[in-house]
């Protein structure tokens, strides 16, 4: 009859052996399967167009200095309000060049 320290060390070098033989199995299945790759090029982006017009002459850029905000801040908060023209500056909008409709 096996003490318990004896069966606690047998369940960790079976446990340890099973482990190993996945492992193994493991890399072994990795090693056989064949590589996949793409029969098909890469596709392009998609088209951006516009909402309104679904024209595709379409300019991007940020958006500057507000001057509405700016006088907002300024007579609410006076000089320092200023600086609130600068919020949304790095915002990105784009611009249809047919119709003029930014988003």
């Amino acid at each position: 009859m096996e003490t318990q320290q004896e069966r606690n060390r047998r369940l960790k070098q079976e446990a340890i052996q099973r482990q190993s033989r996945e492992i193994a199995d493991y890399v072994r299945n990795q090693q056989n399967q064949p590589r996949q790759y793409f029969d098909s090029p890469p596709s392009s982006p998609p088209e951006v167009t516009c909402p309104k017009c679904q024209s595709n002459q379409i300019s991007a850029g940020t958006k500057g200095f507000s001057v509405g905000k700016a006088a907002a801040g300024g007579l609410l908060l006076g000089g320092v309000g200023l600086l609130g023209g600068f919020l949304g500056s790095n915002k990105h909008v784009r611009t249809c060049v047919r119709c003029g409709y930014r988003w």
